[in-house]
């Protein structure tokens, strides 16, 4: 709570939430941009998410109305992170949309203030509100949520400084605490959005070697001013030429040491962060890693999904154009790919100025601006052989997906050009000390502002109404009868079920309740007597006993109960639906979607034990922080 006090006393968090109020103000409208290319996904997203949190499924895998109807396993291969936030939000009494709007504002600050906090940390409050604003006003940012309306992305690009700020903080401290918050960190960022995960860990991991060796370097020039100032008067004895070299190779041996033990341990934590991020991870990953192979993969990664057709051209990095549409037009694509001219202009101003600076500043500029260069590279033509080398890049989809580290590392990059905090000598009275950190520089403020107009326009949606269809599990359904390719489907599923073959489809747009199944061998009747968000109740009536079919795809996962008792289900037909067999007679039947398969199990029991791991590292590291700072008691008590 400390750290929080400190942060909230500095006048430049409270006007770099000032300032970043102007981003989010737009979705304070009654409408929606529903308009926007995935603005229907972040809300009837939702909708299906909720669905599965009433029916209860605490970690939901299975969308029930995608597919139209057939219900699609989403949340096996969508990280969910962002809809619990957004479920919070309807479970305290918001709309479906509204709850999605408080997710857009809560991820546009959480990346404001995590890009401060991190650059604060190398070059000061002034450079951190630069470059918190710099981050929070991207085009790309904004462009994730007004234009393509990327929630989950757009949630993952506020995670990043934060992520980078965790693993620092365990490479400069070394201890437990933080080797749990950087696992937080980084787990948070796996489970927000798979593909913004996938493209920042290179990034990451590079980022760490150069903090290890940064710190490192540091803390050897700290511990030589040391020896140096602890050394020997003109009035000590003198010692012998043969003492003095011995003592010299003993002094480089025990340095030698020393730094062979800092790297051992500082690569041994930061494994240990990684390796607890992906436990922590494990109840997402493993089913996703070991269960897509029950989908169809190339649906969405073929067609317009290539990458091939999303390279970026070099002056639409510096084109001021902003639009709508969708990128598919090679040189004249609808939507922007812009760095944006402020952002282009700091950063060059800041590296400039960290070359000027110590070592440990033009080592940190001169990373993050290499690292630009690669990226931007990458989102070239140029870079096609790359592509081809690393076949999973293809799950990328878009190259210039790469803008979100683009616009992390050049606001990063901006820091330096506006950090100037004033140096206080040891005879600086604690009164002037707090009064220089309460004062607010003009030039980094003017240059805020110059940031929020500059940027405003980008942060206008093109606004739709929002009716309850939009709201409701029908929007699933138009919204696939209108994109065919984005019917999802099952390795079981033979062919892309069309409106015809789905006979749930005419009850959706009637406003009907769903007959969810019926018999396909022998005679009788199927009634559905509830239709939940991963499970369907069934009573089934037949004679002579019968073949039953749930109109939802089959699935590892799903489990079928006759009278309680489970049953062998199959999937069955061109569709590959949920298919199984009844006795003779009435019988009450319970389908539902479980955490059954292997890698649930595991990757659940794997969460679980690394989420009890991360509670007792915090625990005992706060609990041992505590005991070093009671003060001794007095031995004449």
């Amino acid at each position: 709570m400390s750290r929080v006090r400190r942060l909230l006393s500095q006048p430049e968090i409270w006007l770099l939430l000032a300032l970043t109020l102007p981003a989010v103000l737009p979705l304070t409208a009654p409408a929606y941009f529903f308009g926007a290319h995935d603005a229907r996904h972040s809300v009837f997203f939702l909708v299906e998410f909720d669905q599965a949190i009433r029916d209860g499924a605490w970690w939901p895998r299975w969308a029930p109305d995608q597919a139209l109807g057939f219900g699609y396993p989403l949340w096996v291969l969508y990280a969910p992170l962002t809809y619990y936030a957004a479920e919070f939000f309807h479970l305290l009494g918001a709309g479906f949309t509204t709850a999605v709007k408080l997710t857009w504002a809560l991820a546009t600050f959480v990346a404001a203030v995590s890009m401060y906090a991190l650059v604060r940390r190398w070059w000061g409050q002034n450079a951190g509100l630069v470059a918190g604003l710099l981050y929070a006003y991207a085009p790309y940012h904004l462009l994730n949520m007004t234009v393509r309306a990327a929630l989950a992305e757009y949630a993952a690009l506020s995670l990043l400084p934060l992520v980078l700020l965790a693993f620092w903080n365990l490479i400069e401290r070394g201890d437990l605490r933080r080797l749990a918050l950087a696992a937080l960190a980084y787990a948070a960022l796996l489970l927000t959005h798979n593909v913004t995960a996938f493209m920042f860990t290179p990034l990451l991991g590079a980022f760490v070697i150069l903090a290890v060796f940064q710190v490192a370097s540091r803390r050897s020039q700290v511990a030589g001013r040391k020896a140096h100032g602890t050394g020997g008067t003109h009035h000590a004895p003198r010692i012998t030429h043969h003492a003095s070299r011995i003592t010299h190779h003993a002094s480089r041996i025990t340095h030698h040491v020393s730094r062979i033990t800092f790297y051992v341990l500082r690569f041994s934590l930061i494994s240990g962060a990684v390796l607890l991020a992906l436990g922590l991870s494990s109840i997402f990953l493993l089913p996703m890693l070991l269960e897509r192979q029950y989908i169809v993969q190339e649906q969405w990664v073929r067609a317009t999904y290539q990458y091939r057709q999303h390279f970026v051209y070099l002056h639409q990095f510096l084109s001021p154009f902003w639009g709508y549409g969708y990128a598919v037009e090679g040189p004249n694509d609808g939507m922007s790919f812009q760095l944006g001219l402020l952002p282009i202009v700091l950063a060059l101003a800041g590296t400039l100025a960290a070359l000027r600076r110590g070592a440990h500043q033009r080592g940190v500029a001169l990373f993050f601006a290499g690292a630009t260069a690669i990226v931007l590279w990458l989102m070239t033509a140029s870079s096609q052989a790359v592509w081809r080398l690393l076949p999973l890049a293809a799950l990328i989809q878009f190259p210039w997906r790469l803008l979100s580290l683009t616009s992390l590392t050049l606001a990063i990059l901006a820091g330096p050009a506006v950090a100037h905090a004033p140096r206080t000598t040891q005879h600086t009275t604690r009164i002037t000390h707090h009064a220089s950190r309460n004062i607010l520089h003009p030039a980094p403020c003017i240059l805020a502002l110059l940031i929020v107009f500059a940027s405003f326009p980008y942060t206008q949606p093109q606004y739709t109404e929002v009716t309850p269809r939009h709201e409701s599990p029908l929007a699933v359904i138009d919204f696939e009868l209108e994109y065919p390719d984005m019917r999802g489907m099952t390795a079981w599923a033979s062919r892309m079920p069309q409106p015809e073959d789905a006979p749930l489809v005419a009850q959706y747009l009637a406003g009907e309740p769903l007959t969810k199944a019926h018999l396909v061998q022998g005679e009788g009747e199927v009634q559905t007597l509830r239709h939940g968000g991963t499970s369907e109740e069934l009573l089934v009536a037949s004679p002579g006993g019968g073949r039953v079919q749930v109109y939802t795809y089959w699935f590892p996962g799903w489990q079928v109960r006759v009278d309680g008792r489970l049953v062998e289900s199959w999937p069955e037909g061109p569709n590959g639906l949920i298919t199984f067999d009844v006795p003779a007679g009435e019988h009450h039947v319970q389908v539902r979607m479980t955490e059954s398969t292997p890698p649930r199990r595991i990757g659940g029991i794997l969460s679980g034990i690394s989420l009890l791991a991360t509670l007792v590292l915090c625990s005992v590291e706060k609990r041992r922080g505590r005991i070093s700072r009671r003060p001794k008691s007095d031995p004449g008590t």
